[in-house]
């Protein structure tokens, strides 16, 4: 999603389904904006250590991150590497991380 579209569904996730007033909006973007960044992080180096248990920790971590964002295409593509963690080759795995970081690069730089 390109111009700031993931962030609007994020801001508008937290002010409708949780009735939160502006200030809070703008501080829970921002804590879940860090929150994906960590996670993708965390995933990237799950695949480069080849440590499927926490591939699979911090995929679903992120999936729970990105649910409560209101993230839900990119909450399911966390599921699935999580559902594929213990079996998928490795490069498979780290590509669909790769995929995932590119789908959230937008909302992560706030654009």
């Amino acid at each position: 999603m390109r111009d700031g579209a993931q962030e609007r569904r994020v801001r508008e996730r937290f002010r409708v389904a949780f009735g939160l007033p502006e200030e809070s909006v703008d501080h829970l973007v921002a804590t879940s904006r860090k929150a994906v960044a960590q996670g993708l992080a965390r995933l990237a180096a799950s695949c480069a250590t080849g440590d499927r248990a926490a591939l699979s920790h911090w995929s679903h971590s992120l999936k729970g991150s990105l649910l409560n964002a209101g993230l839900d295409d990119e909450a399911l593509r966390a599921r699935r590497i999580e559902e594929l963690a213990a079996s998928a080759p490795m490069d498979v795995l780290a590509g669909r991380v790769a995929i995932l970081s590119l789908g959230l690069a937008a909302f992560l730089d706030g654009s």
